[in-house]
């Protein structure tokens, strides 16, 4: 589905792509999807051809948006010029309460799923407790600690607000060994690939890390975590995700564990398919407001 420009009011824009179901109201209460990018994309992480969650979404009679968060796309704010977590937490709380009306009818409720950055952003959401119906949050690609391998990059970052990186070098970060994904894919994840807010890196390795643990433990819905398991930013063992599951461990339906054969963008990995399957299970399996 293309992106197109959902909410155009003063001092507040969002672009992304949005399915509505069909049928008459009160017909097919599934969930409406709510998909938060990470750093480095927009919404069409969630739209690439082959390797959709929201054209899957949408085959299991969900309503969709995927977001282009604030800075991307088209979205952008009055008065939220930087893109502090913060900022971003808010500008997705404000979306989402736009948009619900044009679903309230036909969905049960509002699940967020988020990868990377948008992972973090969403369970800060879940955190806030936001006035439309939340009734789960699946996450991928963040995590408790981030890999103390990269801890001199991330102490360095550039002053420039954004940050071009080598397609060659985006792969290394997003993709696991050789032969966990199919290299006909390589083309069209490069050609989402965007510029990466420097502020935002910054901030999910400080903001994100310093709270991760009380983020998750004020959430008052289900959460479905799952992290690659050669996801080359964050620790990925045994014990980094008992600790995440014993966070959420209080709200029935929740899950933490490590998907085998991926990396960090596990969308899109020969184990994408699955995952997706999994997520969309669980969404559909949140209970309804």
């Amino acid at each position: 589905m293309e992106s197109r420009i959902l909410i155009d009011e003063p001092g507040f824009v969002a672009s992304g792509r949005l399915h509505v179901p069909q049928g008459g109201a009160g017909e097919a209460r599934h969930p409406l999807i709510v998909a938060i990018h990470g750093g480095g994309f927009t919404s069409e992480y969630f739209d690439i051809a082959g390797y959709s969650l929201l054209d899957r979404a949408v085959e299991r009679g969900c309503g969709v948006i995927g977001l282009d968060r604030m800075g991307h796309g088209g979205s952008r704010a009055d008065g939220r010029a930087d893109q502090s977590l913060a900022n971003n937490r808010a500008w997705i709380i404000e979306a989402v309460d736009r948009l619900w009306p044009r679903f309230a009818d036909r969905c049960s409720g509002v699940v967020l799923v988020g990868h990377s950055i948008g992972a973090a952003l969403s369970v800060m959401v879940a955190a806030d407790a936001p006035d439309w119906p939340l009734t789960g949050v699946a996450i991928s690609g963040a995590a408790l600690a981030p890999n103390p391998a990269l801890e001199a990059y991330f102490s360095q970052l550039p002053t420039d607000p954004w940050m071009e990186s080598p397609a060659e070098g985006k792969d290394r970060l997003m993709l696991g060994l050789a032969g966990t994904f199919d290299p006909a894919m390589l083309d069209p994840l490069h050609r989402a690939y965007r510029p990466v807010s420097s502020q935002e890196l910054g901030e999910i390795y400080s903001v994100w890390t310093d709270g991760a643990a009380a983020f998750f433990a004020a959430a008052k819905v289900p959460i479905h975590f799952r992290i690659g398991e050669q996801d080359a930013l964050w620790v990925v063992d045994d014990a980094s995700v008992r600790a995440v599951g014993a966070l959420i461990s209080g709200i029935d339906g929740s899950s933490a564990a490590i998907v085998p054969g991926a990396g960090h963008a596990i969308d899109f990995h020969r184990a994408g398919a699955d995952f997706h399957r999994d997520q969309l299970d669980f969404a559909l399996g949140c209970a309804p407001i």
